[in-house]
């Protein structure tokens, strides 16, 4: 069983860019722009992640995952971004690392 079937969609927030440096640890996570201004702009909820693996089911055989396996530290390269969801339970780049540019496509607007 997958999490989200392949093909599907998923809206994600830009939140880290070329050159940037992610560091994820159990005190959240921060972007760290190449003129060295850090933001810290979320956290890793090390308890998200079994339940996530719960609720959604985990295939047969494959332990749940420890949070802290997604601790690290990244300079995004010239074809990379940092993805971030908004909701509390989002899998996005904090669990899956970051992803390349050219897997996105298109950009979400809103309007009010």
């Amino acid at each position: 069983m997958q999490y989200v079937p392949d093909g599907t969609p998923l809206g994600k927030i830009v939140i880290a860019i070329p050159g940037d440096v992610v560091t994820i640890s159990d005190t959240g996570i921060v972007i760290t722009e190449p003129n060295g201004k850090a933001h810290n702009v979320g956290e890793i909820d090390l308890q998200a992640i079994a339940r996530a693996d719960v609720k959604k089911g985990i295939p047969a055989g494959l332990p749940l995952r420890d949070a802290r396996s997604f601790f690290g530290k990244w300079q995004l390269a010239h074809d990379e971004v940092f993805l971030l969801g908004s909701a509390p339970l989002s899998q996005d780049s904090r669990y899956f690392g970051p992803r390349k540019i050219s897997d996105i496509k298109g950009v979400i607007r809103y309007a009010i």
